[in-house]
């Protein structure tokens, strides 16, 4: 595209009727022009021959050119007519089928952490096994969004719990590597994030196994990855669904959020006793 056509296309955007009839009324339109063509040509051949026409010659040559600009006109407004219901029943078809949910097999395929996160406007709840693979990918863009105002809702497995002992036999890993990376992400990650930032920042330790794995960003969308006997989260085996809030009454967004609150609810502020040194206990009473 030119710079020209470009700049003539910007111009249309102004104008959505003009740039309709050019785009989707193309054959009424050009039927409209040629009907004012052949009225303006009829009226120059009666007005300025020699020969003036008779009456009922004039009347019979301006009936065309009248016929031509009523279909015209009409071929236009048909034509808006039929696009615009096509694309209201469209639309109805597809919210009907449509969701909110996009399946990926793996998180290899799924929007990287980082995209996900960049979203965040309002608050972010998390649950995850350990989170060690979470801060390698979304680097210093956690302390970023706290700093503009953004909560953090972190949920960790309990490093001491019959769940990680129960997750480590399901994903076929070892128990002391996934208590090794907990207890690392606490040191580097999560106990600096609640020293720094006591009132945005939040964690719970659970003591059970969790059915999924997830992100919730504001109220908008989520990315969840489900438990397979077998699989594993942490190497990205595992499905991944996208979820997007579609404000229904029966919303698959609304029915994981509310899991995730009342696990979040079900479970209390102590710190681990393998862990407590870390936080420290000034730190407890505020997580």
């Amino acid at each position: 595209m030119s710079k020209k056509e470009n700049i003539n296309f910007i111009e249309l955007k102004k104008y959505p009727g003009i740039r309709f009839i050019i785009q989707h009324g193309r054959l009424g339109s050009r039927i409209f022009l040629f009907g004012l063509i052949s009225a303006a040509l009829i009226v120059i051949l009666h007005n300025f021959f020699v020969y003036k026409l008779k009456d009922y010659i004039w009347s019979a040559l301006m009936s065309v050119p009248v016929t031509l600009i009523c279909m015209g006109v009409f071929s236009v407004l048909y034509e808006w007519y039929v696009r615009s219901t096509f694309i209201d029943a469209m639309r109805s078809v597809n919210a009907a089928w449509n969701t909110g949910v996009t399946v990926f097999p793996t998180h290899k395929s799924a929007p990287d952490r980082i995209e996900v996160l960049k979203k965040a406007s309002k608050s972010v709840k998390l649950m995850s096994t350990t989170f060690s693979r979470y801060f390698l990918s979304v680097g210093g863009l956690v302390e970023e969004k706290i700093e503009k105002g953004i909560r953090f809702y972190f949920i960790i497995y309990h490093p001491e719990s019959n769940a990680i002992e129960e997750k480590a036999f399901e994903e076929n890993a070892v128990i002391a590597d996934f208590q090794d990376e907990i207890k690392s992400t606490c040191r580097r990650h999560l106990a600096p994030l609640v020293k720094k930032h006591p009132d945005m920042v939040f964690v719970k330790f659970c003591k059970f196994n969790t059915p999924f794995g997830i992100t919730i960003v504001d109220d908008v969308n989520m990315v969840l990855s489900l438990n397979i006997y077998g699989l594993s989260r942490s190497k990205n085996e595992t499905p991944c669904l996208i979820i997007e809030n579609k404000y229904d009454r029966e919303n698959v967004f609304k029915l994981y959020e509310s899991s995730f609150n009342a696990i979040w609810e079900k479970l209390d502020d102590t710190i681990p006793e393998s862990l407590a040194y870390i936080f420290k206990e000034e730190v407890n009473e505020k997580v």
